[in-house]
């Protein structure tokens, strides 16, 4: 099961797991991994497996970086690849949508630009996007449509309280069909982004 995660600056946090091989498939930023005593630097797209064949029982990450940072990961006791395999790296970036009106769109490009946004999340101007999810607070009522810019094809509909996830590299506009303009209560905004970035 995709498992994700979220570490506050220079925070250390344990998870109870139990397995023998580990694979992070996004992060927002590099990380370390303690697996039993081996210390691991990882980012996303890394995978590793316990030499000996003993199985873990706990994963321990810590964010060394100065902002939070996201990830999602799999453990599982499978054998999946041998000890330690690198796939493509991603980097993702997160946008909330607020005070976006009925029937108001807003515009995301399947390739990054060089807005400060991209370039802090350490997203290399021209990278392409692999994947896209919208995701809506329960409380929102009506739904969210998805659409290819280019084509006007609708991609996706995400009602309040659902998430939608797709591959696409296509330049992508959300449109809020909601009863009310998208807003935010404290810190959980109605409508919010992630994105990730082949980097």
């Amino acid at each position: 099961m995709l498992k994700p995660l979220s570490i506050a600056a220079g925070a250390t946090v344990s998870v109870d797991a139990h397995g023998r091989f580990f694979r992070c498939r996004e992060a927002s930023a590099e990380f370390q991994l303690r697996i039993g005593s081996e210390l691991l630097t990882l980012n996303g797209g890394d995978e590793y497996e316990t030499l000996d064949g003993e199985p873990f029982k706990r994963l321990v990450f810590t964010n060394p970086q100065t902002v939070p940072i996201t990830i999602f990961f799999t453990a599982a006791m499978n054998v999946i690849r041998s000890a330690y395999f690198r796939q493509a790296r991603t980097k993702m970036i997160g946008w909330d949508i607020t005070g976006l009106a009925i029937g108001g769109r807003t515009e995301y490009p399947g390739i990054s630009t060089d807005d400060t946004e991209y370039l802090d999340a350490g997203i290399p101007i021209g990278a392409r996007r692999k994947q896209f999810i919208v995701s809506t607070r329960s409380a929102l009522i009506g739904k969210i449509l998805i659409y290819s810019k280019v084509t006007e094809k609708l991609l996706g509909i995400c009602p309040g309280g659902f998430a939608f996830t797709f591959d696409s590299d296509e330049d992508i506009i959300v449109e809020n069909r909601s009863d009310g303009a998208a807003s935010s209560t404290g810190s959980n905004p109605d409508i919010a982004v992630s994105e990730s970035f082949y980097a």
